[in-house]
């Protein structure tokens, strides 16, 4: 991990999502299960089960998988993913349109600020930095059990039930454990996409309103379906934000036209520095 946060952090994509950006003066954040990982959140949850296994297999009932819709789902996860590297050409093939599109430069003062300022009930935002060593979930997976067990009106309730899963248990621990899983897996990755270097703004809210319907309106978070040819719906989250104060620069990738992207800030009324990528990619 980073000894300390960046003070940017950058977002590939193409130019016309830059132009939807600025035309609406919003992020956009997808939900956890629709990312590019098929191993979000999991990584910590597979730990907390083998957790369970070895120091408290009498319990084995809270696995993960055993309650997918009280553990994996207690709060529902959307996201907007960051790096702290400001010219990736992994990042430029896969997400900037092959190395065609932009690198949106955002400072992390003010996507934290964003972070604790949206007020909607019920959902959390948090900016953090994503975990790549293999060891980091079982470590947090053994903590968070260590505290489960460590508590006095957890260890009464199973001295009462004889070590049986209660709802009095449910009352007293598990709402917590399940509160602290869903809240830390979406931080950890496997070290396969370690080279991303990922920051991401995620958002968190709990299971009653998971599934929004369209049109909704929370707060000043607007929940939207996607359609596409891959999915029949995909759900993503509308984050209001202002364009002057949070974009400090954007860097133009390798195949890219400075021209297009001059014009498109120039629409939006945006003044901000425009660089080229100095990276350098044969295209002929």
């Amino acid at each position: 991990m980073s000894e300390k946060e960046p003070e940017v952090v950058w977002h590939y994509t193409g130019c016309e999502v830059l132009d939807a950006i600025l035309g609406s003066k919003a992020l956009r954040q997808t939900h956890a299960d629709y990312l590019n990982d098929p191993e979000e959140r999991r990584l910590l949850y597979a730990a907390w089960d083998g957790a369970l296994e070895d120091r408290a297999p009498n319990l084995r009932d809270l696995r993960s998988s055993e309650r997918p819709q009280d553990a994996a789902r207690v709060l529902a996860p959307f996201s907007t993913s960051f790096s702290k590297n400001r010219d990736n050409l992994l990042l430029w093939v896969n997400y900037a349109r092959n190395l065609s599109g932009v690198a949106i430069g955002f400072r992390t003062s003010y996507l934290r600020g964003l972070s604790n300022d949206l007020g909607v009930p019920g959902g959390s935002q948090s900016l953090v930095e994503i975990v790549y060593e293999k060891a980091a979930p079982d470590t947090l997976a053994q903590d968070i059990l260590g505290d489960f067990l460590q508590n006095p009106d957890v260890a009464a309730e199973l001295v009462r039930s004889g070590g049986q899963i209660t709802p009095g248990l449910q009352r007293v621990g598990i709402a917590v454990v399940d509160v602290k899983l869903a809240a830390a897996a979406t931080q950890f990755k496997s070290p396969g996409w370690s080279q991303e270097e990922e920051w991401r703004i995620t958002w968190q809210r709990s299971l009653p309103s998971l599934w929004i319907q369209e049109p909704g309106k929370n707060g000043d978070l607007t929940a939207h379906w996607q359609y596409d040819s891959r999915s029949p719906g995909k759900p993503f989250l509308s984050v209001p934000f202002d364009p002057a104060e949070a974009i400090t620069e954007v860097v133009v990738g390798p195949c890219g036209s400075e021209e297009r992207v001059n014009n498109i800030l120039e629409h939006h009324g945006l003044h901000v520095p425009v660089q080229r990528s100095p990276t350098k990619y044969r295209t002929i």
